[in-house]
């Protein structure tokens, strides 16, 4: 019984993995590759992953990331898109963007920056600035 049982439970991952290994992103997906503004005139890369099917509305998910944003190239796909390989299929837009600082976007990075004043000047930066500024 025992032998059974890991053999099933082997099989539902084997089984997983090709489901996963279906989901062609190129095919599905097109690329665009931007450099966002920020507030203080810093340039954020960030790449845009859109459906095909553009006739509809779709959800958007944020990824803002210290460790690449790559493949780096219009023509260049990653094998999937998301935290799971079940959010594409259904129509997610996925934006990557690399922080400040970090691979191919411009200024500075700083390790957990602090937040900062509410009633800090307008070029005052931090994460959050960031992340409202690509929004």
């Amino acid at each position: 019984m025992g032998w059974w049982l890991t053999m099933s439970i082997g099989w539902c991952g084997f089984s997983a993995r090709a489901q996963e290994l279906e989901f062609d992103v190129k095919q599905h997906y097109t690329k665009s590759q931007h450099m966002v503004p920020m507030r203080d005139g810093t340039k954020l890369f960030t790449t845009v992953y859109q459906p095909v099917d553009n006739g509809r509305r779709h959800p958007v998910m944020l990824f803002r990331t210290p460790y690449s944003t790559g493949p780096y190239g219009e023509d260049q796909f990653p094998k999937k898109l998301g935290p799971s390989i079940e959010f594409a299929p259904d129509g997610f837009l996925f934006v990557y963007q690399d922080v400040r600082g970090k691979f191919r976007s411009e200024g500075e990075f700083v390790v957990m920056k602090p937040l900062r004043s509410p009633s800090g000047g307008g070029d005052q930066t931090d994460e959050s600035t960031d992340t409202y500024d690509t929004i």
